[in-house]
Order: C-alpha cells, then structure tokens, then sequence
C-alpha cells in the first residue's frame, strides 16, 4: 500500500533536523524552520582569506571517526561526500603550576624535561594507566558520580585536576564541576567505545574535506528550497490530530504532524500545553552557553612546541570553572599556512582583539544524574500527540548521536502513521 503523503513540520536545522528531513523528504511534504541565518546549527564553516587565497575553517563540529561514527559515516556514503584524515592529539596546559604536556607521545608527553623526574607527575601517568586499566565499571554503580568515583578509588589530585577534567571538560564542552556531578558510568562508557581507555588500536578521526558545510550542501540538495531561514518558532499548538506551527518572519500553517530537532530546553519552551511527561522529561536535560573565538594569536597556545596539539586545553585563572579549549585547525584541518587558525572556547579576553576573526555562540547539553535518567524516558514523550523529539541530547551529544536520534524518530514516525 502507498504511504500517504503527509504535511511535516521540522524544527531546528541541525544534524538532526537535517538528517530526517532527507529520510522524509521523498515521500511527504516537508517545512524545515531554522531560526539562525545560516544551515547547519554547529556545522558552522567560515571563508577566510589567506595570503589570497581561501580557507574554510570549521568553528563547530570538526572531526568524526571511523570507529563510533558508523551511521554518520554511511550518511556521507549514501551522499557521495569526501573525508580526509585527521590528527586527534591532546593537551593539557595547567599556567598556575606552570605545567604542560602533550599525551601522544613521549616526547610530547615530556616536553617539559623537568617532568621525567617529578613524582607528581610521574604519579599522574600512573593513575591514567590505572584509570584505563581498571576502569571500576559496572552496572550496579549508575548513581555513582565522578567525583564519588575518584574518591572511592583513591586517585591523585594530579590526575583529577591535570588530566580527567580536562579530556572530559573538553569533549563535551562541560564546566568542571558537571564533569564532577556526571555518573561515572556514563563517562566511562564513552570513554571505551572511542577508545580513550586503551593505548593502541585507537580510531581514526576524520575531517570532511573542504569543510563540514560541504556534506551540508549535498545533504539538502533535494529539499534547500524547503527550508526557511531566520524563521524563529515561537508557538505550537496541537489540537484534534492537527498542528499548528506560529513564528516570527513566517506564516501560521498547519501540518499532520511535527519533529522538533531543537534543544531540548527550546523544544520545551515553544511547545503550547505541554503534557506533564514533556515537562517532566525534556525539564531534566539542561543546556549550558559556550563562546567560540576563531582567531590567529598563537600566544594561547602550550610554551613548548613540543606540547603543541590538535586540542589544547588549559587552566589560566583559580577561579575558572568553565571550560577553556584551543582547537588548532592547522593541525585538524591539515592547513598549510605561516598563520595558525585556532578556535578558543571561553577566553576571549586572553586573545588579541586585532587577531580575531570572527565570534560565535554554541550551546551544549549538560549530562548529569537528571539528564541521564531523563534520556531512559525518551518513549514516555516520543510520538505523543503527533510529535517527534530528536537531537544528540538524547545520547553523547555528538554527531554520530544526531544523525541515530533522527534514524530512531524516524522508525517510530513509520510506526505511528501505520497504526494510525
């Protein structure tokens, strides 16, 4: 039997926007309302002009790999877009001991030579070596923090302060003390499966070449002319199986049903009557504000060029709790250029005004014992008067994430529309 063709309304162009409004787009009739003026969300890419020629630099999302990406990297297949390998490497620069180090190698790793010789230090690589040996993971210990953790198993200062806030801070973009709060499993269970916990056989990571907007542009080849641009959602209402969709700078219009691709607070915010469930669930999983700078001064980086790395994360200041990170885009990008194009998490004021090219806001989702257990309630709300929530909030918060939360409201919509 032919499926009907439905009216579909998608909030939100991000992955995961995105990525259902191709699976939908054969079939129905789709709206996709974006409130930036721009397509993509974090897939952010920037033209820069060096010595006359151009760069696109990405701001936002960056790298991906081959080993926990696989739904991302079939999405890239199915749309015919080029990767390119990338260098993940990792930093640590601690200005108040007057400490760094680069962890992918040993000279890196010790390109402060005083360090062979320091027990703090020593002592930190043993507690890693520890951490990554016996991880202490099981499934009884979910209300367990990381703070809790760390205690229980009696790890250095050193470790805590000088390694695991800074990898964790910096993968998802997190303050120190919502690294502290998280439950342990859930840490630990990415750090596995990306393979942050072994030293050999780690995955590749990738960059799509000529910058993540690319695959952005093939993606929505089919539909561009489908989505709306600076076109802020301000209500919907849903009555009697029907949809109504109301926004600045657009239209009121009706539709069968409706995919909310935003954050979870903003899916929250425009829905009109939302059921308890909704309330309760998408309440639970907060979203923080990070600053992103892209620029060219270098004196941000590690002293030592020895430490220098992909990822660059360092402590300046006693108080600081949000998350201050370098992404040399040189390094990740492979760009050849006696400029250095880094994007800096959270420090303007440390960067020469004169030296910065362009200032952006992300936001990132929070995961703490609230949002976790929020996440196991996904079907209490999913399909729910004729709304589908998707977005990486609802697992890691990465790409990968996006693109299997869309896949998921997608198999539950085909369910839906059948028993309907």
């Amino acid at each position: 039997m032919q499926e009907k063709k439905l009216r579909i309304a998608i909030i939100g162009a991000g992955v995961s926007g995105l990525t259902i409004g191709y699976m939908l787009n054969k079939k129905h009739d789709i709206t996709i309302y974006e409130k930036n003026n721009y397509v993509g969300g974090h897939i952010n890419t920037i033209d820069v002009i060096d010595e006359k020629r151009n760069l696109s630099i990405d701001t936002g999302f960056i790298v991906f790999n081959d080993k926990t990406y696989p739904n991302f990297i079939d999405l890239l297949n199915k749309i015919g877009q080029e990767s390119q390998k990338s260098v993940m490497s990792f930093s640590v620069s601690n200005k108040l001991k007057n400490l760094e180090y680069n962890g992918s190698s040993l000279n890196g790793l010790f390109s402060q030579r005083r360090n062979i010789l320091k027990p703090s230090f020593l002592k930190m690589i043993s507690d890693i070596l520890r951490f990554n040996k016996n991880r202490g993971f099981s499934e009884n210990n979910d209300s367990l923090t990381v703070s809790e953790f760390l205690e229980l198993h009696h790890y250095s200062k050193e470790f805590t302060d000088d390694y695991l806030i800074p990898m964790a801070s910096s993968i998802w973009s997190a303050k120190q003390n919502e690294i502290m709060n998280m439950p342990i499993t859930f840490l630990l269970k990415f750090f596995d499966n990306h393979g942050l916990l072994q030293i050999k056989d780690r995955p590749q990571w990738m960059v799509i070449r000529g910058g993540s907007r690319e695959y952005v542009r093939k993606l929505t080849a089919d539909f561009k002319d489908k989505i709306r641009l600076s076109s802020k959602i301000t209500s919907i209402q849903r009555h009697n199986g029907n949809i109504t969709v109301n926004g600045e700078n657009t239209k009121s219009e009706d539709f069968d049903y409706v995919f909310l691709a935003t954050h979870s607070d903003q899916a929250l915010e425009i829905l009109d009557s939302p059921s308890v469930d909704e309330r309760r669930v998408l309440s639970q999983i907060r979203y923080q504000e990070n600053v992103a700078i892209l620029h060219t001064d270098s004196k941000i980086m590690p002293k030592s060029r020895r430490a220098w790395a992909a990822w660059n994360y360092y402590i300046n200041k006693h108080d600081s709790n949000r998350v201050k990170l370098t992404y040399c885009m040189n390094i990740l990008q492979s760009i050849e250029s006696k400029n250095d194009y880094l994007v800096t998490l959270n420090d303007e004021g440390s960067i020469d005004k004169r030296k910065i090219i362009d200032i952006f806001k992300y936001h990132h989702p929070v995961f703490d014992a609230q949002s976790v257990a929020a996440q196991q309630q996904y079907d209490s709300i999913n399909g729910y008067n004729r709304t589908f929530y998707l977005g990486a909030y609802w697992r890691n918060g990465f790409h990968e994430d996006g693109v299997i939360s869309a896949m998921n409201a997608y198999s539950n919509f085909r369910e839906r529309v059948t028993n309907d």
